[in-house]
């Protein structure tokens, strides 16, 4: 008889280690389009604030960050090259529990498509 065999690509870890990243930033803000930049500024400072408290050396001109509207409220979403996602995600932690702004955030770190939400 013939027998058939499948072979399977073990999925690559997406916790530990360093990958790229997406992020979304929620927040409870009205969304208004003639903001767009305040948004963009207000959450690259967030990061960068929140780089130099965990002592990285890491540069956050490298992050894309775009706001856009979420049923009417702002949404930011980032795209992060090449970061430990570990740290990305007790960074966000962070950056949610000191900022009244942003009530979730959803990560994806690495290849596979879970999301993590804080």
């Amino acid at each position: 008889s013939f027998r058939r065999i499948q072979a399977c690509t073990p999925a690559a870890p997406a916790l530990p280690g360093i990958a790229p990243a997406q992020v979304t930033l929620f927040t409870d803000q009205p969304y208004d389009a003639n903001k767009a930049t305040f948004y963009s500024t207000f959450t690259k400072n967030q990061i960068t604030d929140a780089i130099k408290k965990n002592n990285l050396p890491y540069d956050p001109s490298s992050i894309t960050v775009k706001p856009r509207d979420v049923n009417g409220k702002v949404a930011v979403d980032l795209e992060i090259p090449n970061v430990d996602c570990l740290l990305l995600t007790t960074m966000v932690s962070q950056m949610k529990s000191q900022n009244f702004l942003i009530t979730s955030a959803g990560i994806r770190c690495g290849l596979l498509p879970t999301v993590t939400y804080v």
